[in-house]
């Protein structure tokens, strides 16, 4: 299957021919790259938002289209995710090669089709690097007013996410578990310790007899008993 391609001009706003016949479908705009996180970003537009009658604008940025390189690489992936998202989605599909700042392309081009909504991937970039260099995701977040932004998280951050929640609260029931059985023969031993000096200390003794201590070789129970006085 073949697929020609052309790159619009940034200028060129879409027209959608209207008068013959009225479009049911919905407008989503899915930002792609060629990393795993824009993929996973796609999988899960295509099952879980998009439905058979939309149409589907892939939007992908590049920092020269004067790259032969670059950009035949940009049409091998949109060629190769049209084809996918035809065959799970049974959608129309509408690509966009851009030149430039990937956040500022695809507000813009939120603003000329209006979808309904704009479906993003994050890069998985560390703390320091999306405040020093920026991220797509929260720029279109916070800069497109056309429409709302889904920000898909990656299945392998969510993945170690839930798997690193998941030992923590087991390690804090094993924790809470050993405490809880410490205290418990804590308290048993306490009490048996407890007992055996009361035992000790005051023997039983019948009505009228003399308190009598027990006394060791030591002398210990006679100076327990002499404090105790």
């Amino acid at each position: 299957m073949s697929f020609r391609m052309q790159t619009l001009n940034e200028e060129l706003e879409y027209s959608w021919s209207q008068k013959d016949s009225v479009r049911t479908g919905r407008d989503i705009i899915i930002a792609v790259d060629h990393g795993p996180k824009s993929k996973h970003a796609f999988d899960w537009a295509l099952r879980h938002f998009c439905c058979a009658g939309d149409t589907v604008h892939l939007v992908h940025a590049v920092s020269s289209l004067k790259n032969n390189i670059v950009y035949e690489a940009s049409q091998t992936l949109m060629e190769k995710l049209t084809v996918e998202a035809l065959k799970v989605s049974q959608v129309k599909v509408v690509t966009r090669i851009v030149e430039g700042d990937a956040g500022k392309a695809i507000c813009k081009e939120a603003e000329k089709v209006k979808p309904i909504a704009v479906v993003t991937g994050t890069r998985g970039r560390s703390l320091m690097q999306s405040v020093i260099q920026g991220s797509v995701s929260e720029y279109c977040f916070h800069n497109c007013k056309v429409s709302p932004v889904i920000i898909v998280p990656g299945i392998v951050l969510f993945s170690m996410l839930l798997l690193f929640m998941d030992l923590y609260y087991q390690s804090l029931q094993i924790i809470l578990n050993f405490v809880i059985e410490l205290l418990f023969y804590t308290c048993i031993c306490f009490s048996c310790e407890v007992q055996k000096l009361k035992v000790f200390l005051y023997p039983v003794r019948g009505p009228g007899e003399k308190r009598v201590y027990p006394i060791s070789q030591s002398g210990e129970a006679n100076q327990i008993s002499k404090i105790l006085r």
